[in-house]
This record gives structure tokens, C-alpha cells and sequence, in this order.
């Protein structure tokens, strides 16, 4: 009960504070109203990377870190409007056929590649080749797999995919073996961003992340690694009128503590993915400093721990059902997170088709129950030995990752923390490489398939799915729900999904994420939807602050 209460309590003095905050906002956008078109242009924004980014190359992107800076740099046949609503990009109209196996997009004439050569479908076609070419090693590929030839392409045997086709300069076809449901969203996302055919081939496969060319509403200019990413304004971007910024800078800055404190100093002019440090989240919530600057809204993700299920003891499930009961989610979700989060009660984030907030199989604390299982699997003192808990480089990681070596320990599991550079880690966890990990999962899609198939069907191992998890059973049913029209009977398969995975427990999924923003008050049109941050193209900063 008093825990209830507690985060009761925090929701309702942040709730407090966002309707304070409203009277600032609205006198912000009054102000903002004053301002000329002419007087928006201009001036830098310093952004805020907690890590380097892995790659600047869209077909090797799997990380919210990498998306963020390509997203800028790069367009897409189709853009997200707002949380899920997809729009015209690259593409201005498209058609898709009766039987779902035929996608027809019909591009823009004259748009503009950073390096003056002009988009067409030769581009998309060969966007979408290299992702599926395994000398390129995506780990995107498998988005495509229906795509009529695919396969046999990936396994040597054609030299093209015959289902990807440039009818003329500017219509292209997606043939497809399958219907295939989220085709149209996984086409908005920033794997999916066309690169030029002629600037990968004069870079090479290897060196094109370090020299990225897109025609997106910001250029490349540098990457000075662990320190800053540098973009400027694309003249040419085939949006009228846009981008306003002249540059943004992407500071690496991995410690919250020191992000925060440069954010108050004015060197950033935001603090995002909720990685606000632990003691600085009272202030922030509840002093009136920040009204104008916060916002707090739903995410589709999820953050969790996983386990190498083909690792002793990980692959014994009453071992990992055991360590899932020994996790006490709500203080972390209350006291950590300062109650801003929800504890996850599934793998599926609220929002999601095939979420259920009455899952069967959730792992509400019950040390008893741990120990019992721990005794069932044949350990009735605890697991013997330490065994290594990895995370990311990471304040806020850090204490929930220490809070979780805490509930471990009352059921006589030890676990060693080990703290690794973003990129590595990441490379560590598609290797094996691990026993225990901290990840979240936010989804790129707003699809089950995209949070579902990615991390968990066996096709992904030594990619996405860090937990090595192999089911036939599992795989039958993605797949199937892959093929599946949207509606109920859909989302009824991926509930299904959710709750077998759940008491297959390989994951110890612990909060869903929210969007935890601060902005400058100078800072306008800067867009957060469920999905994260949206691309810098409509930020605009006032005259009267640069």
C-alpha cells in the first residue's frame, strides 16, 4: 500500500507540474508567434549524444543513438507524422496492390543528394540491395525478407533481387513473395534512410559511415569520436524553407550529471531519453525552475535485463523465472525513476498491439517463490559463483542496475557489474559475449512486429536478439503474424506472443520508458512522440536567446 501511494503521490505533483507548466508554454508560443519567418532562421543547436554514436552508415544502424544523428543527415521513401501517421518523404504518392504483394512508389523529381547527384529509383534499388547484400552484413536485412527473391540473393545464388525494380528515374516496386503488414512502416524508419549508389561506391562499404551522404535537411561535416558530431544546413533540402538551424552539434557527453549540468550552463539545449540524474529528478520535477522546459509523455520501449539463455545456469528456466521474482520493480520505477516510469508487467509497452495490462505470468515481487524455484532447479543455497551483469555506460543505468545486484542478492545470486563504452557493448552482446545485460527496446515501428521479431525469432541471433533465444514454436507464430491485416485477430496473436515470452522469461523487463524531456525555453518546435525525438528539421531557436 504505501508504495502505491508513493508513486500515487509523484504522479500527481507531476501532473502539478506539467499544469504549471502550461502557462509558461502558452506565453512562450505567444512570443514565438512575434517572430518573423525571416527572424527563425539561423544559428547553432547543441545536442546531447550519452555515447558515440556506433555508425553514421543507415544500413548497420540498430540504436537510438546512431538513429538520431542519421535521421538528420538522411530521408526516407515515407516519413512518420507524429507517433504512427506515415507521409510522403522521398516518395510523394505510392500504391499497393489488392493481394498486398505489390508496392509501387513514385519519388520527387529533382531532389538533391548532399554530393549534387540526384535521388532516383537506381538509388532506392540499390539502397535496399546493399541491406540485403551479405558482404554488407546488415542487421537490417531481415525487414526485407519477403521481398520477392531475397533469399536466394542473401544465399549467393542470383547476383539482384528481382522484386526490388526501378520501372523508370523515379517509380520503384517492391515485389513481394508475402503480404507483409509493416512493410510501410519499416520504410519510415532510419535503416531505411536511400543512400547514393555513386558515394558508396567512391567510399566503400566500410568507410561510408565515416562519410555519410544523404539528402536529408542537414549535411555531414564532422565526427570527432567519444567528442562531437557536426551538421550543417542543407541548402537544397526539398522541403521549402527548411531546415532553420545554420548547424547542430552533437556533444558525446556519457555521465547525466555532467549532460545535466552543461544543460543548465546553456553548452546543450536539451537533456533527452529520460537520463536525468537520480538527484537532480526532485528539483526538476517539483521546484517550478523547469515548467517551461519539461514535458513528460509516453514511449514504446522497454527497459529490461536479459539473460543468455544458452549460457549455465540462463538456460535452465526456473533459474530465470526465479531471478524475474527476485526484482522488486516498484521501488526502482519509485524511488530510481522518481515514479515518472510504469513497472513492466510484459515485454509489450502500453500503446503496443497485443499489450495487456492483465498478462498472465508477470513477476510481481515474491522472494519465497525465488527460492523455491532456485531449490527446484538444484540450488537450494543460491547460485554458485558471480556472474557478470553488464551495462552501458550510464549514471541512471548504474543505480538500476545496482538496485537490481541488491535483489539478487537476497535470494543468494551475486553478480559482478561491469561497465562498458556503448559501442562495444553492443558488439559484445551480438557475440555472446555476456550472461546478464541491460538493454531497452524502443520501437523504431510502432508495431508489435518490430519489438517482438527483432528480439526474439532465432533469425536474429548474433543481432537483435541479444538473449540468444531460440523457439520454433515462437518463430512460427512471428512469422505468421508478420502475413496477418491489422486487427483484433492480430493483435490477439502477439498477446499471445507477449505472454509465452513472459513465462519463457528470457528477459526481466523492468519499467516502460517515458519521454523525459528538457528543452531551453529558446528551443521551439522541437517534437517528441512516443517513438523518441523526431529529426532537428522544424527547430528553430528564438532570435532573442542566440
Amino acid at each position: 500500500m504505501f508504495k502505491k501511494s508513493v508513486g500515487i503521490g509523484l504522479l500527481l505533483v507531476l501532473l502539478a507540474a506539467l499544469v504549471v507548466g502550461c502557462g509558461g508554454v502558452e506565453e512562450a508560443t505567444e512570443e514565438a508567434a512575434e517572430v518573423t519567418e525571416e527572424d527563425r532562421y539561423g544559428g547553432t543547436y547543441y545536442a546531447r549524444l550519452g555515447s558515440d554514436a556506433p555508425t553514421l552508415d543507415p544500413a548497420h544502424s540498430t540504436d537510438s543513438t546512431s538513429s538520431r544523428v542519421i535521421e538528420n543527415i538522411f530521408d526516407r521513401l515515407v516519413e512518420f507524422d507524429g507517433d504512427a501517421e506515415v507521409v510522403p518523404g522521398l516518395a510523394e504518392d505510392w500504391e499497393i496492390s489488392e493481394d498486398g504483394l505489390t508496392w509501387t512508389f513514385y519519388l520527387r523529381e529533382g531532389v538533391k543528394f548532399h554530393n549534387g547527384s540526384e535521388v532516383t529509383a537506381d538509388d532506392v534499388v540499390f539502397t535496399f540491395t546493399r541491406i540485403l547484400d551479405p558482404a554488407v552484413q546488415s542487421d537490417r536485412a531481415n525487414y526485407y525478407d519477403r521481398v520477392e527473391g531475397a533469399s536466394e540473393f542473401r544465399d549467393g545464388e542470383i547476383d539482384e533481387v528481382p522484386g526490388l525494380v526501378a520501372v523508370d528515374d523515379y517509380t520503384v516496386q517492391f515485389q513481394l513473395e508475402e503480404s507483409y503488414t509493416p512493410l510501410l512502416s519499416i520504410l519510415a524508419v532510419d535503416s531505411a534512410s536511400i543512400v547514393p549508389q555513386d558515394a558508396v561506391e567512391k567510399y566503400g562499404n566500410d568507410d561510408f559511415a565515416n562519410n555519410p551522404v544523404g539528402s536529408g535537411p542537414f549535411e555531414f561535416v564532422e565526427w570527432q569520436s567519444d567528442h562531437q558530431i557536426v551538421l550543417e544546413r542543407n541548402d537544397d533540402y526539398y522541403v521549402d524553407g527548411l531546415p532553420y538551424l545554420d548547424e547542430v552539434v552533437f556533444r558525446v557527453i556519457s555521465e547525466s550529471s555532467s549532460a545535466f549540468a552543461e544543460y543548465e550552463q546553456g553548452n546543450i539545449y536539451e537533456q533527452i531519453d529520460g537520463d536525468l540524474p537520480d538527484g537532480q529528478m526532485d528539483r526538476i520535477l517539483n521546484s517550478g525552475e523547469f515548467d517551461e522546459e519539461l514535458v513528460v509523455e509516453p514511449r514504446l520501449g522497454t527497459y529490461y535485463f536479459g539473460f543468455n539463455v544458452q549460457e549455465e545456469p540462463f538456460d535452465n528456466l526456473k533459474v530465470r523465472k526465479a531471478l524475474n521474482y527476485a526484482v522488486d520493480r516498484d521501488t526502482i520505477v519509485n524511488v530510481i525513476r522518481a515514479g515518472i516510469e510504469e513497472p513492466a508487467t510484459g515485454i509489450l509497452p502500453p500503446g503496443m498491439d497485443g499489450y495487456d495490462p492483465e498478462l498472465e505470468g508477470y513477476y510481481e515481487q515474491d522472494t519465497e517463490k525465488a527460492q523455491e524455484l532456485l531449490a527446484e532447479a538444484g540450488y537450494p543455497d543460491g547460485l554458485p559463483g558471480t556472474y557478470e551483469l553488464a551495462y552501458n555506460t550510464d549514471d541512471a543505468n548504474q543505480s538500476v542496475a545496482e538496485a537490481l545486484q541488491a535483489n539478487l542478492r537476497t535470494i543468494d545470486v551475486d553478480v559482478e557489474l561491469v561497465n562498458v563504452e556503448w559501442g562495444t557493448y553492443l558488439e559484445k552482446i551480438d557475440e555472446g559475449d555476456t550472461e546478464m545485460f541491460r538493454l531497452g527496446w524502443v520501437s523504431t515501428y510502432p508495431d508489435p512486429d518490430n519489438f517482438l521479431y527483432n528480439n526474439f525469432h532465432s533469425s536474429n541471433i548474433g543481432a537483435t536478439n541479444g538473449s540468444w533465444y531460440d523457439d520454433p514454436e515462437t518463430d512460427e507464430m512471428l512469422e505468421k503474424g508478420r502475413g496477418m491485416a491489422p486487427g483484433s485477430e492480430r493483435a490477439e496473436l502477439y498477446s499471445e506472443i507477449n505472454e509465452t515470452l513472459i513465462k519463457d522469461a528470457p528477459w526481466m523487463p523492468i519499467y516502460y520508458y517515458s519521454n523525459t524531456v528538457l528543452t531551453k525555453p529558446f528551443v521551439n518546435d522541437f517534437e517528441v512522440t512516443a517513438r523518441g525525438e523526431e529529426p532537428l528539421t522544424d527547430v528553430w531557436l528564438h532570435p532573442n536567446y542566440q
